[in-house]
């Protein structure tokens, strides 16, 4: 898999069509069940565009077709969450690629890049994200919130304790 910085015409312009099939494709499948129409995307895309999202995509052995993402926003305003900080919104692997390590590798991308000396959040309804990103062993989960909007929704606030400068016992 090739990995690449998210760029705004990713999200929004010519290039983004293939980020938002792969969007549609692990978003519509369990646990989240959405089905929205691709228009419905665009707009999303477009407003994270706005919100100058950053990331990571990542591309088939072909490098042409995205099949995996993380954007983050440097700050997220949602209820029940006000967060002064790093946001991943999305992250997402297609179903087909998933078990793969791909994920992983994408997080260990990121993590890489993560600069700040402070905890990121991650939105998700699937358990299984928090973990990937503590099985690296210098990043903790620190603590969640549930979201009121969605009942299986939580707010995951996690410490990437290596890069920070931190240990276990800060």
């Amino acid at each position: 898999m090739r990995i690449e910085r998210l760029t705004p015409s990713m999200l929004a312009g010519p290039d983004s069509k293939g980020l938002m099939r792969a969007y549609k494709k692990v978003f519509e499948g369990p646990p989240w069940l959405e089905k929205w129409p691709l228009p419905k995307v665009e707009e999303c895309f477009g407003e994270l565009a706005k919100g100058n999202a950053k990331g990571l995509v990542g591309f088939d052995e072909d490098g042409l077709i995205p099949i995996s993402f993380i954007i983050v926003l440097n700050k997220a305003f949602t209820d029940p969450i006000v967060w002064d900080g790093p946001y991943i919104t999305e992250f997402g692997v297609i179903p087909e690629q998933q078990r793969r390590g791909l994920g992983s590798r994408l997080v260990r991308n990121f993590l890489a890049q993560f600069s700040a000396d402070e905890p990121f959040l991650i939105r998700t309804i699937n358990p299984v994200v928090p973990r990937i990103f503590e099985k690296f062993g210098n990043v903790k989960c620190v603590g969640r919130a549930k979201d009121d909007e969605y009942e299986n929704r939580f707010y995951y606030r996690i410490r990437n304790w290596l890069l920070s400068g931190g240990g276990w016992g800060h």
